[in-house]
């Protein structure tokens, strides 16, 4: 492998990684990585050279394939005739991490880190949330109809009923048979 510059920055990007050489001003961008069917791993490489001018549009490659690698720093060194970059190493090094991060995945999120919504506000306290459909579901002749028309004169008068609490509102009744 070539030596390459030290200073080497990586950014993580919505939907890939972002290489920047601060040395030689080269910036790389794998997006879009996807799997095939056959076992390779696809991605959208754009390169820019100062790191805002790109140098290429997009290639699609196979970033488990070295031949893809080689073909598109072949390409980048008859695109630009700059000899001191270093093409082949860099698309080696953004190619191999891009494998690497993807095949890590995301990092692993702890249960008890995880914050907890506030509850939800309801309408008719404990039954029916706010903003949210609500079906009542059961046998003909059960009583759902009944106990719509009971909940809905509650939510609109503001009636408590028991342990139940409305929050008074306008309330739509539709009955599908």
């Amino acid at each position: 492998m070539v030596n390459l510059p030290e200073q080497l920055f990586i950014d993580r990007l919505t939907s890939g990684y972002q290489y920047f050489w601060h040395t030689d001003e080269v910036c790389l961008r794998i997006e879009r990585l996807s799997k095939n069917g056959h076992g390779g791993l696809w991605g959208e490489i754009s390169v820019f050279k100062p790191a805002n001018i790109p140098v290429i549009s997009p290639a699609r490659i196979d970033l488990l394939d070295r031949r893809h690698r080689i073909n598109l720093a072949l390409d980048l060194s008859k695109t630009y005739l700059d000899k001191a970059i270093a093409w082949d190493g860099y698309i080696e090094t953004a190619a191999l991490d891009a494998i690497r991060q993807y095949r890590a995945g995301e990092p692993a999120i702890l249960i008890r880190d995880i914050e907890v919504e506030a509850k939800a506000d309801y309408r008719l306290h404990p039954i029916i949330p706010e903003c949210q459909l609500t079906i009542a579901y059961g046998m003909g002749g059960s009583g759902k109809s009944v106990l719509a028309c009971l909940l809905a004169v509650m939510i609109q008068d503001g009636i408590p009923l028991g342990h139940l609490t409305p929050v008074p509102g306008n309330v739509l009744y539709l009955d599908y048979v």
